[in-house]
């Protein structure tokens, strides 16, 4: 299913977004990684990555899961410096770094806007 998903990880003690977690397919499934992520929470962003893969929170070439400084995209080994791999983002890649701290903020598209919006608190 073709819609988009975004699940974005929120600190309770300062409001500050942790980790943002965006698919353009089977965005429906952001419950399932909402989940998932607060239930398992701290993890790494890698963890976070394997867990919405687990959860199939879109397939490999769509999912994108970040914190400010790093990326994990499903053809790399471990996460990279999220400047490394802007170039290689969905949609417009500046808006994952200038719009990182608007937690309903979906980056894959100019709108921000997405089917399926989750924030949770941590």
């Amino acid at each position: 299913m073709a819609t988009q998903g975004l699940v974005t990880v929120v600190s309770k003690k300062n409001g500050t977004v942790l980790l943002k977690a965006v698919t353009g397919m089977d965005g429906d499934r952001a419950k399932r990684l909402a989940r998932e992520l607060k239930k398992r929470w701290p993890l790494s962003l890698k963890e976070a990555h394997v867990i919405a893969k687990q959860v199939e929170f879109g397939p490999p070439e769509s999912l994108v899961v970040f914190t400010r400084e790093e990326i994990c995209l499903d053809h790399e080994e471990e996460p990279l410096p999220i400047i490394e791999l802007l170039e290689e983002l969905p949609g417009n890649y500046e808006l994952y770094r200038t719009t990182f701290d608007k937690p309903r903020f979906n980056p894959r598209w100019e709108r921000g806007t997405a089917d399926h919006i989750i924030v949770i608190h941590v």
